[in-house]
């Protein structure tokens, strides 16, 4: 367990595998944290450096005053990369944290060699969904349904016949109560994020790009 200590905010992160092996990093989904690779980690072949963070107002991350804007979730994986000296990595986001993904692409192409972008899309949701979601926040017990609900859209597709409800169980506890302060300042609106052209011009390497419709 390690943190790093920032002018702004405090990142909680793991560092594991070989340090000197070609790294790998992961950002979570919102309501989510480093837990939700626990599965994942294991299944991933030796000679790695494998780098998990919680986002700030996740896990063990500290909370700023809120709002957070998208640069702010963007500068953060940058800073973190840059403290523990990784350029060129496969980086990993799902959701919000393949959004983040897309930013670092598009500011810092020198950290990524490769992406690998889950369940995330250059807009997510609509101002009617975030303003449901920030009221189940804000009701009693709402941050632990919030990040229920989270895990399963993130999981259901992917469950095998033991399911993953042996992991959200693991993760609920992690869950902090101050989650709703991570949204409920914003206002309800669209996350927009730049255009996918910004993205493919600035790829120095050649890439596979798989795209798929939005499916619900």
């Amino acid at each position: 367990m390690a943190f790093l200590e920032l002018d702004d905010v405090t990142l909680h992160y793991l560092d594991e595998g070989d340090p000197e092996g070609a790294p790998l990093v992961f950002a979570h989904a919102l309501g989510t944290g480093t837990f939700l690779w626990d599965a994942v980690v294991p299944l991933l072949p030796a000679g790695l450096r494998i780098i998990r963070y919680d986002a700030r107002g996740h896990g063990q991350s500290s909370t700023p005053p809120a709002p957070y804007a998208m640069g702010a979730l963007i500068r953060d994986a940058e800073r973190l990369m840059d403290h523990l000296q990784v350029k060129e990595a496969m980086f990993v986001g799902l959701s919000i944290g393949g959004m983040v993904a897309q930013g670092l692409a598009v500011k810092r192409p020198d950290l990524i060699r490769a992406l690998v972008l889950s369940n995330t899309g250059a807009k997510i949701g609509t101002p009617k969904l975030w303003a449901e979601r920030i009221a189940m926040a804000r009701r009693a017990g709402g941050a632990s349904a919030g990040s229920r609900a989270a895990i399963s859209r993130k999981t259901s597709t992917c469950r095998g016949s033991s399911g993953s409800a042996s992991t959200t169980r693991r993760a609920m506890p992690v869950v902090p109560p101050r989650f709703p302060a991570r949204i409920s300042t914003r206002p309800p609106r669209a996350c927009v994020f730049r255009r996918w052209a910004l993205l493919a011009p600035r790829m120095a390497r050649p890439r596979r790009i798989l795209c798929a419709r939005q499916w619900t």
